[in-house]
């Protein structure tokens, strides 16, 4: 599956991936997000670093009173839209492949089986 846009989960991954090392997201050249790449911790310290993240986030909502957004999954062909509650965990498959998407990680070859 190769696409070019980040599924909307996939995108709540990067912005909080990006949060996580201290970074802003937009507007840098490619040698900036290449270095951002190269600089990313091994992908499960990541993973735990965004699910921590996350615990925050939504700890701060239950305290403010503030509700988070919900998260639309709705794609062309679609004849409902569907909400979901935003993320209380991203899965590893998810940031692996919000990393791939973004071109932030590199697409591994699969083995021959």
């Amino acid at each position: 599956m190769n696409n070019s846009f980040p599924t909307p989960f996939q995108d709540i991954a990067l912005n909080l991936i990006f949060t996580v090392v201290g970074e802003c997201r937009f507007n840098r050249t490619r040698e900036e997000y290449t270095a951002i790449a190269r600089n990313l911790p091994p992908l499960k310290v990541l993973v735990a670093k965004v699910n921590e993240l996350l615990a925050r986030i939504h700890n701060l909502s239950l305290r403010s009173g503030v509700p988070l957004p919900h998260v639309c999954r709705f794609k062309a062909g679609d004849e409902r839209w569907t909400w979901e509650e935003y993320p209380r965990e991203i899965s590893y498959e998810t940031v692996r492949a919000a990393l791939t998407v973004s071109g932030l990680r590199n697409q591994r070859r699969r083995k021959p089986l």
